[in-house]
Formats: C-alpha cells, sequence, structure tokens
C-alpha cells in the first residue's frame, strides 16, 4: 500500500513537472552543473549531493540538464515522505482507512504537489521523507534490531539536519517522543507529556496576544531575514500557513472549497482533542510543540516563505498519528473526502495551469530572440534566473540590486547602481530594458520603493523611456537616458512668461544678447520665438504659478526660420505635483513646416510640466510654443 502511495506520487510530480518554474530556482540548478562544489550552510548535504549526483550521471553518459534531475530528485524524496505517513498512519491506528486519510491529507496540500513538481529548494523533500521514517523508526516498538533501537532514528535525524537544518527541532521532538516511549516509570513520563501538553496549550494564545499588542518599532534594529521583525506578523504567518494548504487566488471558488474543507478538519479536529483531554494527545506533545516552535521561527525568519509553512502541518498530522486513539472510522472518513475536496481544488487551481503554462526554455528562447546578448533587462522584483540558465542575457531585478548593497556603504542607493549599469551596457554596445505594466509605466516592488536605499518615484521620473517590447508574458521598455536631475526641479532659476508661466531648462543656445533662444521662448505665446538647444535629451521645465487642472498639451516644433536646423521629433511629457509624479506620455511632433503635436494629459492640480526632447533633427531640437489646455 505504501509503494502504490509512493508509485502515485512518482507519477504525479515526474509525468506532470511544473512548467510555472520558481525563477529563483535556476541559481541553484545552474550552480549544480558548474565545475565547482556549491556550498551552503543554509542546507549543506542539499546541494552537494545533487552537484555530485549530476557530475555522476554526466560521467555515466546522460546528457540532460539539472532542472530535470532536480524534479526527479524533489518528487522521489516526497514520494517516499508520503509512503512513510502511510507506514507510520497503519502501525499507529491498525487501520488502512485512517493511514490513507492521513497520508491524501498531506498530499492535497498546495506546497506538496508544488515540491512534487517544482525544482525549488530541494533540501526540503529530503528532510520531510527523513523525519517522517524517523518517526517510524522510533514507533517500532514491536521491532527488536541487534543494534540499539536509537540507532537508525539518530541516523535519519541527522542527515534531515543536515540536508535543512531548518528541521532540528522537529528531529529534537521525535527524539524526545522516542525516549517517553521506551523510558521506565511511564507514570512519570505521562505528567511529563501532560505539562508539555497544557504548555502548548497556553503557549498559543499568549503568542496571538504577543504578536497583535506588540509594538511596530520594537524590532526595528534587527532580527529576521530582513532586518526586522515585521508587525504584521500574526497576519502573515495565517495567510502563510493558509496558502501552504490551499492553492490562492487562481479559482476563487476552487479555493473556496479546499479552504472550507479544512476549516471543517480544523473543527473536527479541535473536537477530537476537547474530547481525547489530555490523556488522549500526550504522545503527540512534543510534535505539536515542534510544529508551533517552527511557526515561530518562520515568522521571525521570513513570514512570506509560503513553502516554509508546510512542516506546520505536517508535524501536526505526524502528531496525531502517534496517538491509536485517532483510529476512529468518522474522522477517518471525513479527513478522506476532506483530502479529496482538497486535491481536486489544487489540482485545479495550480496543477493544471501551470501545464498550459510555457515551457521555460521557449520563454528563455523567445527572450533570446527578442534581446541581444548585450542587453540587460531590470525585472520587476527578482531577475527571472531562466535567462542565464537557457540563455545569455544579462539581466537583474529591482530587489536584487537592493539586496545586493547590504555589504556596502549606508549611502548607496540602488538607483545610482542601476544607472552604473545602464551606463555601462551602453558603453558595450548594447541596451537596457525596465519590466512595465501595459500602460508603459515601470513595475517596482513596494518593498524597494519604501527602502532608505531602494529606488523611489521620482528615481523612476528621471528615465527618459524608448519603445516597449513584449516577450511572452513580459513587457518591456528601453531606457533612452537617466536624466542627471529630478524633472521640474533643473538647476537654472526659472523665467517668468506670459499666462502665470516660468520656465527653466537644462541647457539652451546662448546667443550673446537678449536671451534669443532662452526656455521662457517657448511660453510667451508668441510663435516666431522659440527655445533651442544642441544638448542631448535637453529638459525644459514649465512652472505654474498655482496648482492647477490639466487636460491636455500642444507642442509645436522650433525651427530656428530661415535656417530650419533645429527640430524636436519626439519629447516625453510627465506632469508633476511638488516632488510626486501624476502622469507622462511620449509625444511625436509631425514633420513640415508646422511641427505640431498635441496630447491628452489628464491631471488634478498640477504644479508643474517637464519635456524632454528625445529625438530631434538637425543640429539640436527645440520649441516654438507650448500651450497647456
Amino acid at each position: 500500500m505504501a509503494f502504490g502511495a509512493s508509485l502515485v506520487a512518482l507519477v504525479i510530480g515526474i509525468g506532470f513537472p511544473s512548467r510555472d518554474v520558481t525563477s529563483d530556482a535556476f541559481d541553484e540548478l545552474l550552480a549544480y552543473e558548474g565545475p565547482d562544489v556549491p556550498y551552503v550552510w543554509k542546507h549543506p548535504a542539499a546541494d552537494v549531493s545533487l552537484w555530485a549526483l549530476f557530475h555522476a550521471l554526466r560521467a555515466c553518459g546522460w546528457s540532460g540538464r539539472s532542472l530535470g534531475l532536480t524534479t526527479f530528485w524533489n518528487a522521489a524524496f516526497m514520494a517516499l515522505a508520503f509512503a512513510g505517513v502511510w507506514v507510520l498512519g497503519f502501525r499507529s491506528t491498525r487501520s488502512a482507512l485512517s493511514a490513507y486519510a492521513a497520508t491524501l491529507l498531506l498530499a492535497s496540500c498546495h506546497m506538496s504537489l508544488s515540491w512534487l513538481r517544482d525544482p525549488f529548494l530541494p533540501y526540503w523533500p529530503p528532510s520531510l521523507a527523513l523525519v517522517t521514517w524517523m518517526l517510524v523508526g522510533v514507533g517500532n516498538s514491536e521491532a527488536r534490531p541487534r543494534t540499539p533501537w536509537f540507532v537508525g532514528p539518530a541516523l535519519l535525524g541527522g542527515l534531515a539536519a543536515l540536508f535543512n537544518p531548518m528541521s532540528a527541532l522537529a528531529v529534537a521532538a521525535i527524539a524526545a517522543t522516542g525516549a517517553m516511549k521506551r523510558r521506565s516509570g511511564r507514570s512519570r513520563w505521562h505528567t511529563v507529556q501532560s505539562a508539555a501538553m497544557l504548555a502548548t496549550v497556553a503557549l498559543c494564545p499568549l503568542l496571538i496576544v504577543w504578536l497583535k499588542t506588540i509594538p511596530p518599532h520594537a524590532f526595528s534594529n534587527g532580527s529576521g531575514i530582513y532586518g526586522h521583525f515585521r508587525p504584521h506578523a500574526l497576519t502573515s504567518a495565517l495567510v502563510g500557513l493558509r496558502a501552504s494548504l490551499v492553492a490562492p487566488g487562481r479559482t476563487p471558488a476552487l479555493e473556496l472549497l479546499s479552504g472550507l474543507a479544512w476549516d471543517g478538519l480544523l473543527v473536527v479536529s479541535a473536537w477530537w482533542l476537547i474530547r481525547s483531554g489530555l490523556r488522549g494527545v500526550r504522545q503527540a506533545a512534543p510534535l505539536f510543540l515542534a510544529a508551533l516552535g517552527h511557526a515561530v521561527f518562520v515568522a521571525w525568519w521570513d513570514v512570506e516563505q509560503l513553502r516554509f509553512w508546510l512542516l506546520v502541518p505536517w508535524l501536526c498530522v505526524l502528531g496525531a498519528l502517534t496517538n491509536i486513539e485517532v483510529a476512529g472510522k468518522r474522522v477517518a472518513v471525513l479527513s478522506l473526502v476532506a483530502g479529496a475536496l482538497i486535491l481536486s481544488a489544487n489540482l485545479l487551481s495550480s496543477v493544471l495551469p501551470s501545464l498550459r503554462a510555457p515551457p521555460p526554455s521557449l520563454l528563455a528562447a523567445r527572450m533570446q530572440r527578442t534581446f541581444g546578448d548585450r542587453d540587460l533587462l531590470v525585472f520587476a522584483v527578482w531577475a527571472d534566473a531562466s535567462l542565464p540558465y537557457f540563455g545569455s542575457i544579462p539581466n537583474t531585478g529591482w530587489l536584487s540590486l537592493h539586496a545586493a548593497l547590504e555589504d556596502r556603504r549606508p549611502d548607496d542607493r540602488a538607483f545610482d547602481w542601476f544607472i552604473a549599469m545602464q551606463r555601462w551596457v551602453t558603453s558595450q554596445g548594447g541596451r537596457t530594458y525596465v519590466e512595465v505594466d501595459r500602460e508603459g509605466r515601470p513595475i517596482v516592488a513596494e518593498d524597494v520603493l519604501q527602502a532608505p536605499s531602494g529606488v523611489t518615484r521620482t528615481d523612476l521620473a528621471r528615465i527618459v523611456w524608448g519603445l516597449t517590447l513584449a516577450a511572452g508574458p513580459w513587457r518591456f521598455r528601453e531606457v533612452l537616458q537617466v536624466l542627471g536631475h529630478t524633472p521640474c526641479a533643473a538647476a537654472s532659476p526659472a523665467v517668468k512668461g506670459s499666462r502665470g508661466l516660468s520656465a527653466a531648462a537644462t541647457s539652451f543656445v546662448d546667443s550673446g544678447k537678449n536671451r534669443d533662444y532662452a526656455p521662457e521662448r517657448a511660453i510667451d505665446a508668441q510663435n516666431d520665438t522659440e527655445w533651442l538647444s544642441t544638448e542631448p535629451f535637453a529638459v525644459l521645465d514649465v512652472h505654474f504659478e498655482q496648482p492647477r487642472a490639466v487636460e491636455g498639451i500642444e507642442l509645436r516644433s522650433a525651427s530656428n526660420a530661415p535656417y530650419r536646423d533645429f527640430a524636436a521629433r519626439l519629447v516625453q511629457v510627465s506632469l508633476w505635483n511638488g516632488a510626486t509624479p501624476l502622469s507622462e506620455r511620449r509625444v511625436g511632433l509631425a514633420r513640415g513646416k508646422q511641427g505640431l503635436g498635441s496630447v491628452e494629459l489628464p491631471a488634478e492640480r498640477a504644479t508643474c510640466l517637464s519635456i524632454v526632447l528625445v529625438e530631434h533633427a538637425g543640429r539640436g531640437g527645440g520649441l516654438a510654443e507650448v500651450v497647456i489646455r
């Protein structure tokens, strides 16, 4: 029976691999194929084992990639873990029905399905399998091995901790469970177990109260992987735990169905705990405490790591199976029904949609055709690392730029680093592209926008944008230039013109007399006077005396008659309220004598209009008149 459960899991994991692979996985996959042995202290055994396995297979003539190998690795260990759950359930309850119910409940979790099919974080499946079989070993009280009973479980627990040190608490709890079962003087240990269960019951509400009432600034000086314990840790923890069970967001109806099934099980579990009392659950106390401790650890480490939350329900189910009284048919049947509902909902919400996604190799090939090897792609959050795995396009992300600054000086900023990269790529003959939404606006994670060393919205407004290119599910907009100043904050002082406007520019042609081509010439309501500049990407800022509503603008290109050697062909315009950008558009000015262009640019309470000369013809560019409607 356990073999059958493992076979089903292997078929799902290997026969239906996820095409929606987490982009972070490709960094690890690339390291497995490299010549140097990868070593990460956070999971010391996993990377070394996969690297050795990959190179051993290559030496035997295998020509595949580490993507397929790691997918098989995850599926095999998860299948082994499910087999261990079935064996533990059958030995503890003497009921195949209860064993199937427990196995199906854990196999139907959203994160279990992810581990089966996604090669991301390959140290978790081995640790789950080893922890589960360790508990099988310590619970086998009928066996009389030649070696001491604890040798086998100790080896499994040690391996589990080497693959994933986060499982150390679970290993300790299982060791305590084994010691309690075999220690003489059981009445004393029953008292210890009862006290542990009471502590668990008391700690849960205290933890909730503590997380809810903790001052937001209490941990601002450091704790957790991101340098602070987030005030919304409880909410995020509950959301993370739920997301590890239920595929979130894809299909609301299926998500509701799966969530209701878990809610029903929680109610039944609570009823069973109350009915059993301390005597019925004392064997499970160490594992329940380990589940609680792991939840607290993940809330401190990183509440948004949804995959880490799977160990909490896993330990709770294993803890329930250590109590033989769990083998009631009503609970088992209800668990089977709930597991079937959850599995169906998660298959339809998560597995099938990912199968319809294009393979990462196809997306990388499409990117390779769209962009060049010297181009730099800046993604919204983290870089899509499948590009260096399947191709050769340099890439990064706003968050990865920000994270890379952790070991640098406090005054270093992600946007300054981005400017340096953009200039270097340009000097090498490449272009820089930033991921944007359908309206052409750059996408930046809120974490980076809020960070002191991150990227601000005024930083983004300094970018002079080019055309938008679509490649697969992404849209990228070319960066033509990064201005040296913030728009509407030009270095030269603004000079008053007509209609309550004043103008300033980064440069203008100095005629040597009367400021004939100065910026105020573009707002004096006269078409025969002009602002001219020979500087690439020159900027004209038009300030308003009072905040005003704007519907659109009309522009007339300069010509420098009678020579006709200055003209604006393409400009980027943006409206501002103080230091807050309101809207941005590109305006093409028609060729010919008129050189007119207009655009709808609605905004409320605008205080300034900034115009960047993106393209010009002749010696330079300029504007004869700016009309604001």
